[in-house]
């Protein structure tokens, strides 16, 4: 190769001497200029072959200059350095992860889901009718003998809850709430308006034979019983005004010489419920009688604005309901007004009409009272 760049170098400065005259040549480089190396030579011959080319006169000068491009352009070719070929990486080969196995699953404990808490306790639907198995203290309950000072409740929002009470309560504080309570030989007095907001809810009044007077074993105004258990006291409920009565049950009852028993009655009152009841009035110690299971009386005050509904009435006495009326005039407030009597039962327990001489006396109609759906325990309508 350098003989050949050698020949090529003569050939060309042999070449520039022969048309120097004739043509004007780049020179070749000067003493001062700096080394070149042997691709930079090969460039500039090829550019000065290239100028001779251009310039040439005759076949043969351009001969030449061709032969001289073209060794050029080999040299250059030649020295030119190649760049490296990229080497091909090899892909890296990622080894495929060992799989981690699923972890078996731990078997789901087995889940005993418990019974739902029993909801409140109730007395069946109408037309069933409370009795002792829904009213009173409820079964299970734990009972403590607790002692009210004299037996009478001063303190407002006083909770009586889970006891035996001897000999009755007197109730002077307002919003007392008695409950899973049995009351034995007494009553409780609810007063006529020196309380409000009493209320008996799962209470049994036992009055054990025990009271001289007959008195009721509850009354008289401003009370709530539910699920009430009231027996063997002179009478049952005293309803004044502001009472409601619920899913109770009102029996046997110690009758004293001469008096007039009820399940539930009235000498006069306004705005009160009575509904879903059992009043059954019957003496248990041979001595008295019921005048009905369910009586109101204008003696006191107005009968006024009563509900009356899905009760069962049965009765020896004269009448199994008189209701608040009074056509012969011997009551000071004759006329019974807004009563809404409806959807009650008439036994037949002790007559073939609930009472002596019939099933109700005392109705008095176009007083903005209402009469409907009242029937015999056997169907049969009992009309007024």
């Amino acid at each position: 190769m350098n003989r050949r760049i050698n020949a090529a170098s003569i050939y060309l400065v042999a070449a520039v001497v022969t048309t120097i005259a004739a043509v004007t040549v780049i020179a070749a480089p000067s003493q001062a200029d700096p080394v070149l190396s042997g691709l930079e030579l090969a460039q500039t011959t090829r550019a000065n072959c290239q100028v001779l080319l251009a310039k040439a006169s005759s076949s043969a000068q351009r001969n030449r200059a061709n032969n001289c491009i073209t060794d050029q352009t080999v040299i250059i070719n030649a020295l030119t350095p190649q760049p490296s070929a990229t080497p091909t990486v090899s892909p890296t080969v990622t080894a495929s992860p060992t799989p981690t196995p699923s972890p078996t699953p731990s078997p789901s404990p087995t889940v005993t889901t418990p019974p739902p808490p029993p909801g409140p306790r109730v007395c069946p639907d109408f037309p069933a009718m409370p009795d002792a198995s829904c009213t009173g203290v409820p079964q299970g309950v734990s009972l403590r003998a607790c002692s009210i000072p004299f037996g009478t409740v001063v303190t407002h929002g006083q909770v009586i809850d889970g006891c035996i009470i001897q000999g009755g309560l007197t109730i002077q504080a307002n919003n007392v709430t008695i409950r899973n309570t049995v009351i034995r030989g007494g009553r409780v007095n609810a007063g006529y308006g020196s309380q409000s907001g009493l209320v008996l809810t799962d209470v049994e009044i036992d009055g054990q034979n025990s009271d001289p007077n007959g008195q009721s074993g509850i009354g008289d105004n401003n009370y709530t019983c539910i699920r009430c258990n009231v027996h063997n006291t002179g009478r049952g409920a005293a309803v004044g005004s502001n009472v409601t009565i619920r899913d109770s049950y009102f029996h046997d009852f110690a009758g004293v010489p001469g008096a007039h028993m009820s399940a539930a009655g009235s000498n006069g009152g306004a705005n009160n419920v009575i509904v879903h009841n059992t009043l059954d009035c019957v003496s248990v110690t041979g001595q008295g009688a019921c005048s009905g299971a369910f009586v109101m009386y204008g003696d006191f005050a107005p009968i006024d604005n009563w509900l009356i509904q899905n009760n069962w009435f049965a009765s020896p006495g004269s009448y199994c309901v008189y209701a608040g009326s009074d056509s012969s005039g011997a009551k000071p407030f004759p006329h019974a007004t807004r009563l809404t009597i409806v959807d009650n039962l008439w036994s037949r327990k002790y007559t073939a009409v609930c009472g002596e001489f019939g099933p109700v006396t005392g109705w008095e109609p176009n007083t903005g009272s209402t009469w409907t759906g009242n029937r015999y325990t056997d169907g049969e309508p009992v009309l007024v």
